[in-house]
């Protein structure tokens, strides 16, 4: 959102890098994503597809248009700090691995614990905390999420931490799931069965 392109635009104006430059040093650089870019994961609209290509649903699913690939497909680069990385299965994987174990050659100690401490509204930086453990919240067994959902971009993912349980989650969609759709019911079904397993909460129907 634009409280994301504010950020990057103060990241720049302080460091005089543009961002993309910032980002690849910052962090696809020291974590080794290669599997990671600034931008669409293609432009190119070659049939069969060399990358998955993106999909516009209406409500309830009336309607899911695939997004043929090109510069006019996309959200303007302005958004890029807030909808505009791509990465592959494996980079996230390699994202999520540095947030459970708390890489400290990536990030300082005092930096992987601001992350991990949510306010009193759930939120810490760059996570919300969501109390699927009811009896300890927040401070208890934890579920720490990041997500892309935005209704009208047709890639979406949903990057979950564990810190306590040390498990972790990525889903990745192409397509804006709309309530009613057969497609987000069952990704959330996924998504709340594997953390009440993982969370060790007994579900209760």
């Amino acid at each position: 959102d634009a409280v994301d392109v504010l950020a990057a635009s103060f990241m720049e104006a302080m460091t005089d890098t543009n961002y993309e430059t910032l980002i690849q040093q910052e962090v696809f650089d020291p974590l080794g994503l290669e599997g990671c870019i600034l931008g669409p994961t293609t432009l190119d609209p070659s049939i069969p597809p060399v990358q998955p290509w993106g999909h516009q649903a209406g409500p309830w699913g009336v309607y899911n248009i695939p997004m043929t690939p090109g510069p006019m497909a996309y959200e303007t680069s302005t958004y890029a700090p807030y909808n505009g990385i791509s990465c592959n299965r494996e980079s996230l994987r390699t994202v999520l691995d540095a947030c459970l174990y708390k890489d400290t050659s990536f990030l300082t100690a005092d930096s992987w614990e601001k992350i991990f401490t949510p306010n009193t509204d759930g939120l810490s930086l760059g996570f919300e905390c969501n109390p699927y453990d009811y009896e300890y919240g927040c401070y208890g067994n934890r579920a720490f999420y990041a997500a892309t959902q935005d209704p009208s971009d047709p890639f979406s993912a949903v990057l979950a931490v564990f810190p306590e349980s040390m498990g972790a989650m990525v889903i990745l969609t192409n397509t804006n799931l709309q309530d009613g759709m057969r497609q987000k019911l069952a990704r959330d079904m996924v998504i709340y069965d594997y953390i009440a397993q993982i969370l060790g909460i007994e579900d209760e129907g």
